[in-house]
């Protein structure tokens, strides 16, 4: 009989279930997670590629990385004017978990990382714009 390893979650949980609560842990608003991967996602890319640009000399690769940058910078955005709205909506309803959850959404987005990710969009989306626009006159 093959045994069952706890899964860090609940006894008990099936491995989708388990996986369903630690994705909705994950992607909860108190969560910076996502924002992080998000960023790391739009600075890889332009990385790897600069450097294959710099060995091959084929310019393109990096120029098409600004798109990324743009792209994946511009979801972080997303994702946050979301969990304003989402923040909104729970004030507006007299759930109290919900309400609870916008109090927790208020006290996350009062931390330094919280206010600082506009700002490092903004400055991703401008840098991602450039190399799209011009990134191949650099090789």
């Amino acid at each position: 009989m093959a045994r069952r390893q706890f899964t860090g979650l609940r006894f008990g949980e099936s491995d989708h279930e388990a996986a369903h609560v630690m994705l909705k842990r994950l992607l909860h608003h108190e969560s910076h997670a996502v924002e992080l991967v998000l960023i790391l996602l739009s600075v890889g890319p332009v990385m790897m590629s600069m450097y294959i640009s710099y060995v091959t000399g084929e310019a393109h690769w990096f120029q098409r990385s600004g798109s990324l940058m743009v792209l994946f910078s511009a979801a972080v955005e997303y994702r946050r004017s979301y969990q304003r709205k989402l923040a909104e909506e729970a004030a507006d309803s007299g759930d109290t978990e919900r309400r609870d959850a916008l109090e927790r959404a208020v006290k996350a987005q009062s931390r330094p990382f919280w206010r600082s990710i506009p700002y490092v969009c903004y400055l991703q989306i401008f840098l991602g714009t450039l190399i799209w626009g011009y990134g191949d006159l650099l090789f």
